[in-house]
């Protein structure tokens, strides 16, 4: 029996149907590929495309990686990689950028396409009810608290800088005593004052400088003649760092136990802040905050000191808030005794 020469017209057939099936399978995955590695043609004549889920970004940066022949370093800020295109096989640049927009792609002189937006918009819904996405504010925070009163009539202290200031923090410095006719003298050098309040023989001074890494401290607070002195800083970060007093007010007055409308009552802005600190320092005649509240509403007492415990003691207090309080009633700083006060409120600008 001779050997068959050639195939049969049911095994060409066979082989072609297999032959085409293979190259439509093919031609597929190059058309996916294809989709993959540019990402422009997902919507031409829209380039800034939506958010991006996390698999398809490494899905697209990778694919151009993968047939990256260089990487080039742009400043910093963006990145140029060299491929060669899936489809036309000629050279092209692929440029990576990420800066306050988001993170986008380039390919050439193209489009710009947005492949991740630095903020994306999320929606929020309960039970089918739309949520409002939060959205986090920079505000003023408290970073540490000093204080120090004399035991005696004295002209100087030492007080600490407020513990865990870092440099660019403000610092805010409140001086009380007896001393209305001392100068009053600072170092390290650099207090700006806020305000300077005096009534017969007391007086509250508030200064602010940043806190620097140079001058750590502690405060050295010396006067001209002795007398009873307390003093307490206060340490605030994210603070306006070239404008950080946003508000400053002063009032004094003398306290009747009975009567409310004697007492120090919260100082404040007529526009409200929520951002900004609001803080209010309170001196005052003999020790008048026994149970060791401040005893101001929606307040935070931050600092209660007693300085000379005599008949010519002070008593000196600061309590803090975010922003002004939009209450009927202004919170007041309750005193248990008869004496002069002296009241200095102060707001700080949140930074930028």
């Amino acid at each position: 029996m001779r050997p068959r020469l050639a195939f049969t017209l049911i095994e060409l057939v066979a082989t072609m149907l297999s032959a085409t099936i293979l190259i439509v399978g093919l031609a597929g995955a190059v058309s996916v590929s294809a989709q993959l590695f540019d990402v422009e043609a997902l919507d031409p004549l829209n380039p800034t495309l939506p958010e991006l889920n996390a698999s398809e970004l490494n899905d697209r940066m990778a694919a151009d990686l993968r047939y990256a022949t260089s990487v080039q370093d742009n400043n910093g800020s963006s990145w140029i990689l060299t491929r060669t295109a899936p489809e036309s096989q000629v050279l092209e640049q692929v440029t990576y950028t990420a800066d306050a927009n988001g993170l986008s792609r380039q390919v050439n002189s193209g489009p710009v396409v947005v492949l991740q937006p630095a903020q994306p918009t999320v929606s929020q819904s309960i039970d089918s009810y739309s949520i409002p996405t939060p959205s986090p504010t920079k505000t003023v925070h408290c970073r540490g608290i000093s204080k120090l009163a004399s035991a005696n009539a004295t002209t100087s202290l030492n007080l600490p800088m407020p513990a865990g200031c870092v440099p660019g923090d403000l610092v805010l410095l409140c001086v009380s005593g007896k001393f209305a006719s001392s100068a009053v003298n600072l170092s390290p050098s650099g207090w700006n004052t806020v305000r300077d309040t005096s009534q017969s023989s007391m007086r509250q001074v508030v200064y602010f400088r940043s806190y620097t890494a140079a001058s750590p401290g502690p405060i050295e607070i010396t006067i001209t003649s002795s007398a009873a002195l307390a003093a307490v800083a206060i340490g605030f970060s994210d603070a306006h760092p070239w404008n950080p007093i946003a508000f400053s007010d002063t009032r004094t007055g003398y306290a009747i136990p009975l009567l409310t409308a004697t007492h120090p009552s919260a100082l404040q802005p007529s526009v409200n802040n929520p951002s900004r600190g609001m803080i209010q320092f309170v001196s005052a005649e003999n020790d008048q905050w026994e149970y060791h509240t401040f005893g101001m509403s929606t307040y935070v007492d931050v600092a209660h000191l007693l300085a000379s415990p005599s008949s010519q003691s002070v008593a000196l207090g600061a309590a803090f808030r975010h922003g002004r309080d939009e209450s009927v009633s202004t919170p007041r700083a309750y005193c248990s005794k008869f004496g002069r006060w002296l009241q200095t409120a102060v707001g700080i600008e949140v930074a930028p």
